[in-house]
This record gives structure tokens, sequence and C-alpha cells, in this order.
């Protein structure tokens, strides 16, 4: 009995550790010292469209594409459905030929193309992209990765890197960040 009460106060220590090190949700790392705990934001994994897709802001549109990974943070900032689209496009080395599809909101794709990957990208029409801003825009969106013959299906909030072109009328995507 006289090591009952020390044994419960480490277990109990032990989970609080174990608690304190699992990954928060937000994607914002905690870091203790001396009581103290900070938290530090992270980058999102950065996918890279190539070639980069230009066109109007008109949805129902699609395209042929090779998606890779641009940039990469440690795991644990980013989402299990972000880590499960790098794992199944190759990892952080990998990359995979996808249709890029825009389908209109409440509408099915207007393509399913001849490429099994599609990368069905639901865009927030609701939030209007500034054609005045000359660098890149993120324009929040939801990605569903889907591969029916490999069984694959994952859904994640995004954000598109964008850069608009006034002149034109039109949005060159390069990147799609997801945490």
């Amino acid at each position: 009995m006289l090591f009952s009460k020390p044994l419960a106060l480490c277990v109990s220590a032990l989970a609080f550790i174990t608690q304190v090190n699992a990954a928060p949700a937000d994607a914002f790392e905690m870091i203790v010292n001396g009581g103290d705990v900070e938290k530090r934001d992270e980058p999102p994994l950065k996918f890279n469209i190539d070639p980069d897709i230009t066109t109007s802001t008109d949805c129902g549109r699609h395209w042929d594409a090779n998606i890779n990974v641009k940039s990469s943070p440690n795991l644990i900032f980013t989402s299990g459905a972000c880590d499960s689209i790098r794992n199944f496009i190759g990892g952080n080395d990998g990359d995979k030929d996808v249709e890029v599809n825009f389908p209109c909101p409440g509408k099915a794709p207007d393509s399913f193309g001849n490429l099994d990957t599609k990368f069905l990208v639901h865009i927030d029409y609701s939030v209007p992209v500034d054609m005045n801003i000359k660098g890149e825009q993120k324009i929040p969106a939801q990605l569903e990765v889907v591969d029916s013959k490999k069984g694959f299906w994952k859904q994640a909030d995004v954000q598109l890197g964008g850069i608009a072109n006034k002149d034109k009328n039109t949005i060159k995507y390069q990147f799609i960040y997801c945490k």
C-alpha cells in the first residue's frame, strides 16, 4: 500500500504528458518550457498543380494536371485527410496525374475524363475573388480526391492559391493548401 499512491501519481503524470504531446487539432505546435505553453503556427501542406490551370471564374470546367508536393510541414501539423491525400499521390516525393474538375455548386462534374484519379474542387463561390489584387490569393474550397479503381475517397477543406488577371478576367491556379 505504501507504493500505490506514488504509482497512481506516476500513471496520472504519464497520461498528462501523453495528452500534452498529442497533435493539437488546430494545426499549432505546442511547446512547453518551464510551465509556459507557446503556440507556433506552421505553414500548410502545399500541393503544386502542373501545369498551372488558367481559367475564367466560371464553374463546370476540368483539366488534366500533375499534382505533387511543393512543401510539407511536419506530419503532426496536417489533418488526417491531408496526410491521406499526400500518401495517395506517393508521399513527399510523389506525384500523380489527375483530372482537376471544378463542378458547379450542387451539380455533378461535367466530365469524368480518362484519368482514374479525380481532384474535385468545390470552390466557395460566395467568397469573391478580388481581381485587383496582383499577388496570390487563397480561395476557400472543398477538395474531394476520388479514385474508384483503387477505392480511394478523401475530402478536405483547402485553399487554392490563385493569381487573378483583371484584364483577361481569369485566375491562374498554381497551388492547393491543405491543413
